[in-house]
């Protein structure tokens, strides 16, 4: 750190090529490094001065600190006198500590060869006999066993006696002392643990006597119990069980506990998992987490459950739970961002930490709720730092890649903690750690390029790699960048060269990996918008269908997954982009594609997704709307309606957006699409338009009133209209 700080030497030396840790094989890396520079830049360090800085030899700080002191600052300096202090007799230690002490010091440890150990060993005993014998020259008086302070100390002492009499032999008093009742203790520590999370330490004051009357102490008794039972009712587990009750058909929820509902959650349907979870966070999330911030054994109970349904749901109810988990997260840090930190992380991050070790297909998601309770810089430096104890290098570097790509905090103590995992994974073996290593410094690029520059060197020796995701990790870090540069940046030619000569003649996986992962970057500024677009033109027709068929996970290796179903939103931002740019009135054959490969894998999880889909919808509502018209994509426009009043977060803005007036005089938005369609249209789109509505009517009972309003002004304003339309049914069988 002192050589970094001085110019002629910065340029050789960075922080963040450097371990904080204290294990002797990374100290050792250290100073083989700084060895290297000192032996380049001349400066007086030898290699034995460095080893015993190295294994905390006495004084070798202090001389190595005063020859940089003197190279640094051409000037000389004394050396500094070593005082010997003349340890007591008393204190010296035992020839066993000295041979536990000479087994304990570096260089044994380092050693693996034992002739070598022993040696050091019998050596160290010879100097404590020495040691020993010196003593008895110099001070023979303490080591004789006729000297006067032996003798002194075997004489007894002796005080004058008396005689005892009779009387000092009394009875004692006894005292008895009230017997009290012990509770033996039932609860596991974890439970005894959140019981005294927020007492401060306070005992419960002791009961003294009452001296209240019958009548009194009768009505205390019967407030207590009353307390008691209120008490006891104001449980998660009784709320999730009434929730439950409420949200399952009177058949099931007879008796139903959402113990035993979890239990068995990988039998039920994913309809009835949905219907649980979205009536949680409908009706029940504020009261679990008002109970859950009161009492840490409540949110302990729950975060069982939770993690219990995230392993035990299928793929298809993992969205709903992943939904209630972000929604308690987020009422969670409203409430005490402080607060739900901790107690996340005393009673929430090691469940999440063992399911992110037993299932990999749902790993993406699962590092994502990682980084929920995460809502200041602070808890997510203290989460990095707890997961370097649980997880191995490959499998932190992808957390640390999934993290960085859902949490914005990007500060420099976050930034360096990021880089100095990316040196370490750059450098290891496992081809899967330099993935996610090239993964985290694509995320820090999206807001500082500079940095893909200064590891250029390294990524250029990455392309030498034979593994296919390391080459598709380099084009998604060189896009990561240019997506974030000026287009007047010089450094921007330099990075469009990597980016090119690595796609050029690419097989086909590494340009489908380098599609999947630039995707991560969009929509980003023009040039990058322009080099997505062409690199999706040059793909092949079934690799484009694959990536426009739903249903792959995001725990499939990049390249034979479709789109990462949390970043679909950049696709169809994309699309909106390039429509604005292009001044285009309809959606083009590619638009088409990208919104086929990214509405129908959309997730919304949180609230901010719901914010970006209803953008999405405004943005491109009237586009898709007008393809209904077309006889080819009236169905692709009907499944892309339906997935947007699919999403339960969602379904109200979507129908306030397409069925409700917009203003005091203006008509629904979709009324102009009904005055398209009738007549004249191929009957193709006009059955199409007629199943949709009589779909969602029969799906989402909240958009009857506004079905039923839209049709009857299509019949009173538009008559002739509405006879050449079948809407005539439709409206026969909402009014039965």
């Amino acid at each position: 750190e002192i050589l970094s700080r001085f110019k002629e030497y910065s340029n050789e030396i960075n922080m963040h090529s450097f371990d904080n840790g204290t294990a002797i094989s990374r100290r050792k890396d250290n100073w083989q490094q700084l060895l290297k520079i000192f032996k380049k830049k001349n400066i007086p360090i030898s290699e034995d001065l460095a080893t015993a800085v190295l294994h905390c030899k006495a004084m070798a700080a202090v001389q190595m600190v005063e020859k940089l002191y003197a190279h640094l600052t051409k000037r000389s300096i004394a050396p500094t006198e070593t005082i010997i202090e003349d340890t007591p007799a008393y204190a010296r230690p035992t020839a066993s500590k000295v041979v536990k002490d000479k087994l304990k010091d570096p260089v044994a440890v380092e050693e693996k060869d034992q002739l070598t150990n022993t040696g050091y060993v019998q050596e160290a005993i010879d100097q404590h006999q020495m040691q020993l014998r010196q003593d008895r020259m110099n001070d023979r008086e303490r080591y004789t066993h006729t000297s006067k302070h032996r003798m002194m100390t075997q004489r007894m002492l002796r005080v004058a006696t008396r005689q005892v009499q009779h009387d000092d032999f009394k009875q004692p008093q006894i005292q008895f002392l009230k017997t009290v009742n012990v509770k033996p203790i039932t609860d596991s520590m974890a439970q005894i643990k959140g019981t005294q999370r927020f007492s401060n330490g306070q005992s419960t004051p002791s009961a003294t006597p009452s001296r209240s009357t019958a009548a009194e102490s009768e009505r205390n008794q019967k407030v207590k119990s009353e307390v008691s039972q209120s008490k006891k009712k104001s449980t998660v587990s009784s709320v999730l069980d009434s929730v439950l009750a409420e949200a399952l058909p009177p058949a099931d929820s007879k008796a139903a506990k959402m113990s035993d509902f979890v239990d068995e959650i990988a039998k039920k349907s994913c309809n009835e998992v949905k219907l649980v979870f979205q009536a949680l966070v409908n009706s029940g999330l504020d009261e679990c987490v008002a109970l859950s911030m009161e009492h840490p054994k409540q949110f302990w109970k729950l975060s069982g459950m939770c993690c219990k349904a995230l392993a035990g749901t299928s793929e298809e109810g993992l969205d709903a739970v992943a939904r209630f988990y972000f929604a308690f997260a987020d009422s969670c840090g409203k409430v005490d961002a402080g607060d739900a930190a901790e107690l996340f992380q005393d009673y929430l991050r090691p469940k999440l930490v063992i399911l992110i070790k037993t299932l990999p297909a749902r790993r993406e998601i699962l590092a994502e709720m990682l980084g929920a309770f995460c809502f200041r810089e602070s808890h997510l430096l203290t989460l990095l730092r707890v997961l370097k104890e649980d997880l191995d290098t490959p499998l932190l570097l992808e957390c640390f890649g999934i993290l960085s790509s859902h949490i914005e905090f990007k500060s420099k103590e976050i930034q360096d903690a990021y880089l100095f995992y990316v040196s370490l994974g750059l450098r290891s073996s496992s081809k899967h750690a330099r993935s996610h290593a090239l993964r985290i410094l694509a995320n820090l690029c999206k807001d500082q390029s500079n940095l893909c520059l200064s590891l250029l060197d390294e990524l250029q020796k990455a392309l030498e790699d034979p593994w296919w995701g390391i080459r598709a990790g380099v084009v998604h870090v060189a896009f990561a960048a240019i997506s974030s540069m000026d287009e007047g940046n010089k450094d921007l030619v330099t990075l469009m060269e990597l980016m090119n000569g690595t796609l050029k003649a690419a097989p086909p996986m590494v340009q489908r990996a380098s599609i999947y992962w630039m995707s991560h970057c969009l929509p980003g500024n023009k040039r990058a918008r322009t080099l997505f677009l062409e690199q999706w033109k040059a793909a092949p027709k079934d690799m484009k269908a694959q990536f426009c068929s739903p249903g792959s996970s995001d725990g499939d290796i990049a390249g034979f997954a479709s789109f990462p179903r949390r970043k679909a939103f950049n696709v169809a931002e994309l699309v909106i982009k390039d429509l604005t740019d292009s001044k285009e009135q309809n959606l083009s054959p590619k638009h088409i594609e990208l919104l086929s490969a990214s509405i129908f894998i959309l997730t919304v999880l949180r609230k901010s997704d719901e914010e970006i889909w209803i953008r999405v919808l405004k943005s491109l509502g009237r586009y898709i709307l007008v393809e209904l018209a077309d006889e080819d994509r009236c169905e692709w426009a009907r499944n892309v309606l339906e997935k947007f009043f699919s999403e339960d977060g969602t379904r109200h803005s979507t129908l306030s957006f397409l069925l409700k007036p917009q203003g005091a005089q203006e008509a629904p938005l979709f009324f102009g699409v009904l005055k398209m369609m009738y007549p004249g249209r191929p009957a193709k789109c006009q059955h199409t338009l007629e199943q949709f509505l009589a779909d969602i009517v029969k799906r989402y009972p909240e958009t009857y009133r506004d079905v039923y309003n839209l049709l009857k002004n299509f019949e009173t304003t538009e008559k002739e209209r509405f006879d050449a339309s079948n809407f005539k049914e439709l409206m026969a069988s909402m009014k039965m």
